[in-house]
C-alpha cells in the first residue's frame, strides 16, 4: 500500500513496509487496487509534479491541483484525484479570518483558523484543526481533511502578506489585501470577523479616461475612472480626487452617512493620477496623445 507523509509543504508518498525502496521498484511489489493509486503517482512523475527521491516520491502540497496545461482543478475532480491519491476528504466547514492588530497598522496580520463540528458530541464541540501542506490535522497531527485549490488559494494569499517585513507593510497594503482576501472567501465557505469584513474596499485594477468639454471653447476636461466601478463609487471617488492637492495613497469615497469605501491606489497608479492632476485641463494647442496623462 502507498502511503504519504506531510514534511513542511511538501508531500512524501512511499511504499508502506519498503520506504527504502526506489521508485522505480514499486511497481513489482504492487498489486490489485494500489495499482490505481500507483498509476495516478506515476503521472505525477511523468508530469515532472512529483520527484522521486530516496524511496519517496515528494510533491508539493499545492501542485496537486495542477494537471497539465488546464490549470487548477475544481472542487469534484479534485476531490475525485485525492481518493486516488490516498488523501484526506476535502475540508467541508467553514474557514474563520479574523485580525490581529488594527487594519491601519502595520503589524497588522490575518488570524486563520479551522474547527469542525463534532456532532455526535453536541453541537457546541469542535475539532480544532491546523494546516499542516494542504493538508487539515488534528491536535494529534492525524490527518483529517484536504484544502480545495480555493481554499489553498485563500490561505496562500493569507500567509503571504503575513510574512511580510513590517517595514514594507502599510495601510494601503493591508487594504489591498484584505479587498482580494474578500473575493477569494466568498468563493470557499471562509468568515470573515466584522471587526475587518465591514471594511468596504475597492481595489481597482485599471483606471479609465473620461473625456468632457471644458469651460472655453476649445477645452477638454479629463477625468479619471474607476474601471469597473459602479457609477455612485466613481462619482465619489472624483469628488475626493478633486479635494486633495495631491493623490493619497488611500482614497476614501463617501457614499453616505453611514457607509464608506477606501480605495487603496499602487504607487504607479499614484504617480499616474499625480500627473493628471496637474493636466486636467488640455486646449486646442495641445494633443492628448502628448499629455502626460495618456502615458
Amino acid at each position: 500500500m502507498i502511503n504519504y507523509r506531510i514534511d513542511g509543504e511538501e508531500i512524501l508518498f512511499y511504499l508502506s513496509g519498503s520506504e527504502n525502496l526506489p521508485f522505480e521498484k514499486w511497481e513489482r511489489n504492487i498489486k490489485g487496487p494500489a495499482r490505481t493509486q500507483l498509476d495516478a503517482i506515476c503521472e505525477l512523475v511523468d508530469n515532472g509534479i512529483g520527484i522521486p527521491q530516496n524511496g519517496s516520491v515528494l510533491v508539493h502540497g499545492a501542485d496537486l491541483y495542477t494537471r497539465d496545461e488546464d490549470g487548477l482543478l475544481d472542487q469534484s475532480e479534485t476531490e475525485s484525484l485525492f481518493v486516488v491519491y490516498g488523501l484526506p476528504p476535502i475540508y467541508d466547514w467553514e474557514i474563520s479570518l479574523s485580525g490581529k492588530n488594527r487594519l491601519f497598522e502595520r503589524t497588522f496580520q490575518f488570524v486563520v483558523s479551522y474547527a469542525k463540528r463534532i456532532t455526535s458530541l453536541g453541537p457546541d464541540n469542535f475539532m480544532a484543526l491546523r494546516r499542516r501542506s494542504i493538508i487539515l490535522v488534528d491536535s494529534n497531527e492525524k490527518p483529517r481533511y484536504s484544502l480545495f485549490p480555493g481554499q489553498c488559494e485563500l490561505i496562500r494569499v493569507i500567509e503571504e502578506h503575513n510574512a511580510k517585513d513590517i517595514g514594507v507593510k502599510n495601510f494601503r497594503g493591508n487594504l489591498s489585501t484584505l479587498s482580494e482576501v474578500k473575493k477569494l472567501a466568498s468563493a470557499c465557505n471562509a468568515h470573515i470577523h466584522k471587526a475587518i469584513g465591514a471594511n468596504d474596499v475597492f481595489k481597482p485594477e485599471s483606471f479609465e479616461l473620461e473625456i468632457d468639454p471644458g469651460e472655453e471653447e476649445d477645452e477638454i476636461l479629463l477625468t479619471p475612472k474607476l474601471s469597473g466601478a459602479e457609477e455612485d463609487l466613481n462619482s465619489e471617488f472624483v469628488k475626493a480626487f478633486n479635494r486633495r492637492n495631491d493623490v493619497d495613497d488611500v482614497i476614501t469615497a463617501q457614499m453616505d452617512h453611514s457607509r464608506r469605501v477606501r480605495i487603496p491606489i499602487q504607487e504607479d497608479q499614484r504617480e499616474q493620477l499625480r500627473i493628471l492632476k496637474k493636466t486636467r485641463k488640455i486646449s486646442g494647442k495641445d494633443s492628448i496623445d502628448d499629455s502626460p496623462a495618456k502615458r
